[in-house]
């Protein structure tokens, strides 16, 4: 099975205040965002995305040991915008790190569930060849808006991670995951990019009541039963779980949540909300990392996803 042997993540350098964020949100959207326990975002003011990702990786392999050239396959997740299109950051990416006996793919289009596809698609691809042993998930989130405000949902900030695969040692290793999708709300959330400039650019909900409540109560009952289904085929009871982590939109969502599983989320989900607000796909990555030294052999810990384009998953990791 795969093994996480480790996960980094790089934040762009400037910081934003809350105060900062909210001053060019409209006054409702600035009421409601300030209450979703964000204290400051991380962005990336003209630093692009791949650069991001490339500082991530690099550093990823530079700590588990591993030359660039030895890494068998990279997969990346598209960052909120391409840089141009036609062009292939992915390749780029590639390139960019020294990875050029990598056979290189690409995962996306399911918000931030893109992060669970990019996890399957490496372990496919590394179960599927023996002779390749060591994948890296490289990718960043970066808003190309100053308008950072999902409504009703999220704040969203910028930061890059590099996720290391690598047979052997110590790590998180990946014993199940499942992923479940809803073609119904394809459409719930858009951003109308042909018309306008990109600092006018907004991410727009459709139907706000449907979000917050058709499919919010959805996504409760669909990740309670993809967690029940994978720990039951993996003799697990919830009970024996150590940890759980989840992606970072609300501090309300993260206990709504734990309180549907009857397992606390863990507390790095709130810390880092807090400190670097919502990263789409790098949410779940990030709080990985933070469990780093509260881990112990042994323990169990279920990661949590799900995106506003319907898509759930639930994955199983053992700490070895």
């Amino acid at each position: 099975m795969t093994s996480i042997a480790g996960i980094e993540f790089v934040a762009p350098p400037r910081r934003l205040s809350l105060a900062d964020v909210l001053a060019v949100l409209d006054p409702a959207d600035a009421a409601q965002a300030s209450r979703l326990g964000v204290a400051e975002l991380h962005v990336a003011d003209g630093l692009a995305g791949h650069v991001l990702a490339a500082r991530a990786a690099r550093a990823a392999l530079a700590r588990g040991g591993v030359p660039p050239e030895d890494v068998d396959v990279l997969v990346t997740v598209p960052d909120r915008v391409p840089t141009a299109f036609m062009q292939s950051e992915t390749t780029r990416l590639q390139a960019a790190i020294g990875a050029g006996n990598a056979l290189a793919v690409s995962v996306g289009d399911l918000g931030c569930a893109s992060g669970t596809s990019a996890l399957l698609v490496l372990d496919a691809l590394l179960a599927r060849e023996p002779s390749r042993g060591v994948g890296l998930i490289a990718f960043a989130a970066t808003a190309p808006t100053p308008y950072r405000y999902r409504r009703p949902v999220a704040l969203n900030g910028d930061g890059a991670t590099a996720v290391l695969v690598k047979p052997g040692g110590p790590g998180l290793m990946l014993l199940d995951v499942v992923q479940a999708t809803d073609g119904d709300y394809w459409d719930l959330f858009s951003v109308e990019y042909r018309k306008s400039p990109p600092e006018l650019w907004r991410e727009v909900c459709r139907d706000e009541k449907q979000y917050s409540h058709t499919l919010g109560m959805k996504s409760i009952g669909m990740v309670r039963k993809l967690a029940a289904d994978l720990l039951d085929r993996n003799g697990v009871t919830m009970r024996q779980v150590t940890h759980v982590v989840m992606q970072n939109l609300s501090t309300s969502s993260i206990e709504f949540y734990g309180q549907a599983l009857d397992h606390p989320v863990s507390p790095v989900c709130a810390a880092n909300l807090s400190a670097y607000g919502h990263l789409g796909p790098l949410d779940v990555f990030v709080n990985l990392r933070s469990l780093d030294g509260l881990c112990e052999v042994g323990d169990l810990v279920l990661a949590l996803n799900n995106s506003p384009v319907a898509a759930w998953s639930v994955a199983l990791f053992k700490k070895v």
